[in-house]
């Protein structure tokens, strides 16, 4: 995994790109975690009391534009622009989970927890605030909603379960892998994003046990750090099973080229 965070800093996550991986692709690409910060409890709870204020407050908004006594027009818009601030602690918490376990896929499911369920709570306050056809609407709708929570927590679970393990075989190929040097012969685009990261299929040629062996892997990287056809890397075997799934990672020892051109790998605004 490369590193190239200044002396003394910790590495972020871009700092660890590209990321490579046969039998993976895209969100699901599972790399070593960070540093552990901690926050991620912190963002959790935060998380669900903004989403819980959202919820209330947009229901209850709602349920008086049917009235006689409507909200002013300016009490519907601060409720919308309230509503970005859990749509950012969303991402941030996202983003800290995806630091903490290593996979985008399982950090979207965590911060997919605290959202819905603070949705709920929110959407069951103003029903009980509400009363009547309309508060057992919104009471409905929280409970669609809590439900949502507990299978996103369940996904959440199912994933970080399935980063561990594919960890532990990160670092078991690390410690007891046969490393061998390698290039990447083949570099294509394939027009997707993940998180904003572009994503490629590369073809990596290294030296087997019988001589030049090819496979065919997924590389996310960011725009910035797209490595250019013939950049070295270091591929992994399994000591037992040359024909498992291999271990790539760009060579440390060699100095990365990356492609100038980086603006035709940015992600299209709406995509």
């Amino acid at each position: 995994m490369p590193d190239t965070s200044s002396e003394g800093a910790a590495p972020t996550w871009e700092d660890t790109l590209p990321h490579f991986a046969v039998q993976e692709s895209g969100n699901r690409i599972t790399a070593p975690p960070l540093e552990n910060s901690g926050a991620l409890g912190f963002l959790a709870v935060a998380g669900w009391v903004l989403w819980t204020t959202a919820g209330t407050a947009a229901a209850l908004c709602f349920n008086a534009l049917g009235g006689p006594d409507g909200p002013a027009w300016w009490v519907g818009l601060l409720v919308i622009m309230y509503l970005f601030l859990p749509l950012i602690l969303s991402d941030v918490t996202a983003a800290e989970a995806r630091d903490q376990f290593g996979q985008l896929t399982t950090a979207y499911r965590l911060a997919a927890v605290p959202a819905l369920a603070g949705i709920a709570t929110g959407l069951v306050v103003a029903a009980l605030r509400a009363g009547g056809f309309r508060g057992a609407v919104m009471a409905t709708a929280g409970g669609v909603c809590l439900i949502g929570a507990g299978v996103a927590a369940l996904a959440a679970w199912s994933g970080i379960r399935y980063t561990r393990k594919r960890q532990a075989w990160i670092a078991w190929m690390r410690q007891h892998g046969k490393p061998s040097p390698g290039s990447l012969r083949q570099i294509t685009f394939r027009k997707k994003w993940s998180d904003g990261n572009p994503q490629f299929r590369v073809l990596v040629e290294f030296a087997g046990p019988s001589g030049p062996q090819q496979v065919t892997a997924n590389m996310v990287t960011t725009s910035r750090r797209v490595p250019l056809t013939g950049t070295p890397v270091v591929v992994t075997q399994a000591p037992q099973d040359p024909a498992a799934e291999p271990l790539i990672d760009l060579d440390q020892a060699a100095a990365a080229r990356f492609d100038p051109n980086f603006a035709r790998y940015e992600q299209p605004t709406g995509n």
